[in-house]
């Protein structure tokens, strides 16, 4: 699946490429065109570069996630919505507890920007659980790293990235996912569970 980041330097190499071309005459008397080339080169990498920055800045998918914000993309859409919701009346809290057991307000330091984010990403990844459904787990990848795109080291999509390898019986290119997300979330059940198994195909 092309992206935006792959598309931005496809056009970028294509256009060196054509520069390169230009000086060495190959391109004929469409060489004296390749003059433009860098001024059009700077334009468009200093407008990727404000695009990017300005994401940065408003969006919480291209800032480190915290724990918080992992948590909202482990929810369903209707635990999302209920916590929509709850943030409307402060005085009403989402309890639920995390993997050590720990029971705690759930919308603590959530807010509505957040959760709207996580339904968008969550449409990715129900794209990457519906192909993975019909066991296209290489597509299925290929949607779960859409997902990580937008929402980096997520333990739950690089948990899922893993489980489509184990599935394909590609334990060690999925091991190193599993891993990544054993670290990052080191008491959740279902990673370690997950990673375990992927340590026995290993061993076999």
């Amino acid at each position: 699946m092309l992206t935006r980041n792959v598309i931005f330097w496809g056009i970028l190499t294509l256009l060196g490429i054509l520069l390169l071309l230009g000086y060495l005459g190959f391109l004929g008397p469409l060489g004296s065109l390749t003059s433009w080339f860098w001024p059009l080169i700077l334009i468009i990498a200093g407008v990727w570069i404000l695009f990017r920055r300005n994401r940065s800045s408003t969006s919480p998918e291209t800032k480190r996630l915290t724990r918080q914000q992992m948590d909202l993309l482990w929810m369903d859409r209707t635990g999302l919505a209920i916590m929509k919701a709850s943030l409307a009346n402060p005085n009403v809290a989402v309890i639920g507890s995390d993997d050590s057991g720990e029971v705690r307000d759930q919308k603590k330091d959530i807010t509505v920007q957040d959760i709207e984010w996580a339904e968008k990403v969550m449409t990715i990844a129900e794209q990457a659980a519906a192909v993975s459904q019909r066991h296209d787990y290489a597509k299925a990848i290929q949607f779960y790293k859409q997902a990580l795109e937008q929402a980096p080291e997520c333990d739950l999509y690089l948990m899922s990235i893993g489980a489509c390898y184990a599935n394909m019986d590609k334990p060690r290119q999925g091991l190193p996912y599993l891993e990544r997300a054993a670290k990052i979330n080191p008491n959740n059940a279902r990673i370690q569970g997950n990673l375990d198994g992927m340590r026995q195909m290993l061993r076999r």
